[in-house]
């Protein structure tokens, strides 16, 4: 998949994440460990999102590419960000975002630390 699809994903899910009341902090963050797609913040709680976008299901549902190292990258870009704003005492939580772009199917996994999506 091109950057340009894998752009058009994550724009069309900032689109949908603020339909929902969400309010996005950054897109495209980057640490030395990796990228977050989205930060957004509903609830006074930091979500930092994966955004997964594919063209049909022959490989596989979106979200089933979050590996455990993708979730462990996020992991650490996620605390340096919390630093780096001074927001170390906030409740953050990691999502991911799935879109099949076929059938412009999407769906949203909220804490998958919790729920064990990886």
């Amino acid at each position: 998949m091109s950057r340009v699809e894998g752009q058009a994903g994550e724009d069309l899910a900032s689109e949908v994440l603020v339909r929902n009341r969400y309010r996005i902090l950054e897109k495209n963050y980057h640490s030395r460990f990796g990228e977050i797609d989205i930060i957004a913040e509903k609830n006074r709680i930091i979500h930092f999102i994966e955004v997964k976008y594919r063209k049909n299901q022959g490989f596989g549902l979106p979200q089933e590419f979050v590996t455990k190292s993708k979730i462990n990258k996020i992991l650490k870009t996620a605390k340096i960000y919390l630093y780096e704003n001074e927001e170390k005492s906030r409740d953050w939580q990691l999502d991911v975002f799935a879109i099949e772009k076929g059938s412009n199917k999407c769906e949203f996994f909220e804490n998958i630390l919790i729920e064990g999506l990886s």
